[in-house]
This record gives structure tokens, C-alpha cells and sequence, in this order.
């Protein structure tokens, strides 16, 4: 936690700014950062330039400040459509969440997009998006919801869809396009595997293999 704990902004930028230099990441994304005023416009500057945040290793140093700040700084947040370890039900917009460590499940609904970012449990509704990096991520993807897995765990089910390149598992009508890891089957629409991909299924109806996937019948 950074020493400016009576100014959230202040702390989040002092925060992003050692680890620029730290980590030799200084991008377009962390100069507008440090040119923002207000709750409003820093959270416009991570909701556009959040890849490019991501990729140069931002996202710890904002997962671990947000949660001593994000009380102070949730009003401008929201009205830049941008949350942390939350999402309205009632969402109007495409809601920008990001997730830190959590005890609690987080859900997300509308058509939001929720990045995880720690430890945490985030289930999506209605046709939300989730991505998952992290190894103490769990998603869980209901309705019409779409996923992306890289690490951690995913569970897919109702007409959900998922890419996935770690282990998951998947029930009633839902797709799953996977090539790492395995999946294991208790119901599906489709399933691809590719690369050293696992499926161990019920089945090989609707299952289709490319590369070295292989398919176990339990």
C-alpha cells in the first residue's frame, strides 16, 4: 500500500509510477494515468488502456491498492462505467469490472466484462464476458455468458462459452473450445480440443480432436 492513504489518487498514481519505473513499463496508458485528476478520468484511462496495462504488469499494483481507495473513489468509478469486486445487478451499460481477492462470490451481469485479477470466485450472468489469468481465479459462466481461461478454473454451464487453455469442466448445452488442460464433460453442445488438450467424456458425440487432443471415455 502506498503512503498517500488520505489521497486515493495520489496513491494509485504513486503506486503506477514506481512500478513504471520498477518494471521499465512505462506506456501511453500510464502517461494518461498520470495526467488524470479525478476518480473519473483515471478510470476512463484503465477501462481504455487496460490490455496495454495489462501486458506491462500493472494489474497486481492495482489489484492491491483498489481495495484501500475504491470507497473513495467508487462515485467518479461508476460514472466512467468502471467497478471493483462488484456489478449492479441493474447495470444499464457495459459495465468495466476488475476483481481482486474476494471471500465472497462476485457476480456479473448485463453485458459487462470482468477481468480477475486475485483470488476470487466471479460467476457470470446474462451474456457477460469473464477472463481469468490467475491460478486462484475460478469462473463460472451461466446463460449466455463467454469466457476466457488462461489459469485458474472454469465451470461452463446452461448455452455458456468458453476458451480455455487450463482445466475446466462443462455441463447442459454448452461450448467449449480448449487446448491445454482438461476438461472434463458432464454435458455439452460442442466441444473442440486442440494442441495436448484432455477431454474426459461421457461421450465422443460432438466432440471433435485436432492436433495431439486426445479423448478419455470414463
Amino acid at each position: 500500500m502506498s503512503n498517500h492513504t488520505h489521497n486515493p489518487i495520489l496513491a494509485l498514481k504513486e503506486a503506477c509510477h514506481d512500478a513504471c519505473h520498477e518494471r521499465h513499463a512505462c506506456t501511453h496508458g500510464y502517461k494518461e494515468l498520470m495526467d488524470s485528476k479525478t476518480a473519473e478520468e483515471i478510470a476512463t484511462v484503465l477501462r481504455r488502456y487496460w490490455q496495454e496495462l495489462v501486458s506491462k504488469q500493472y494489474a497486481d499494483v492495482i489489484c492491491e491498492e483498489m481495495p484501500y481507495h475504491y470507497e473513495e473513489l467508487k462515485d467518479g468509478f461508476n460514472m466512467a462505467g468502471v467497478y471493483f469486486n462488484e456489478c449492479p445487478q441493474s447495470v444499464m451499460q457495459q459495465a468495466f469490472v476488475l476483481i481482486g481477492n474476494s471471500d465472497k462470490p462476485v457476480h456479473i451481469y448485463g453485458k459487462s466484462s470482468a477481468y480477475v485479477l486475485g483470488k476470487a470466485h466471479v460467476i457470470g450472468h446474462d451474456q457477460s464476458r469473464l477472463y481469468c489469468d490467475q491460478s486462484d481465479g475460478k469462473i463460472e459462466l451461466l446463460d449466455y455468458a463467454k469466457g476466457v481461461l488462461t489459469a485458474g478454473y472454469a465451470i461452463v454451464r446452461n448455452r455458456a462459452q468458453l476458451d480455455a487453455s487450463a482445466d475446466c469442466e462443462c455441463h447442459n448445452a454448452s461450448n467449449v473450445l480448449i487446448t491445454a488442460g482438461t476438461l472434463t464433460d458432464h454435458g455439452h453442445m460442442q466441444i473442440s480440443a486442440y494442441k495436448d488438450a484432455v477431454v474426459n467424456s461421457f461421450t465422443n458425440r460432438k466432440i471433435a480432436l485436432y492436433n495431439n487432443a486426445k479423448l478419455i471415455i470414463r
